[in-house]
């Protein structure tokens, strides 16, 4: 498995060295890369990896562990709606998946804003 970890607080590419060579001590990882320039840290690891000690390494060492904001948004459009309540069932519906954050369908621009997390593959809106 593989991981591409944001970091904050390199000042330096020792900076980035010493995180580097830490994390390839680290019980687990396979590989460790830190790119200064992009203020990343990639890991290849297995499962012997405990990922919330590898983070309270990392802030031992100086650095900040970024959490990147996992939900996302997409904006759909779908066709074949017929009424309000069309988007409304479709909302309904929806919502109930797992990995949807939040649903909002307009009718008048037949359109859907979906607000999703990493928990869901693929949306398949099926309308008869």
């Amino acid at each position: 498995m593989n991981k591409n970890i944001k970091i904050q607080g390199m000042s330096c590419a020792g900076c980035a060295k010493r995180l580097q060579d830490e994390m390839s001590l680290q019980k687990g990882v396979i590989n460790a890369n830190v790119n200064f320039a992009n203020e990343t840290l990639f890991i290849e690891y297995d499962t012997q990896l405990n990922i919330n000690e590898l983070f309270k390494t990392i802030e031992k060492l100086g650095f900040k562990v970024i959490e990147e904001d996992q939900n996302k948004e997409v904006i759909i459009g779908i066709g074949g709606m017929s009424c309000t309540s069309c988007a409304q069932g479709i909302e309904k519906q929806l919502i109930k998946k797992d990995g949807i954050e939040k649903i909002e369908v307009n009718f008048a621009t037949e359109k859907a804003k979906i607000i999703y997390n990493n928990k869901i593959s693929k949306i398949v809106i099926l309308f008869l």
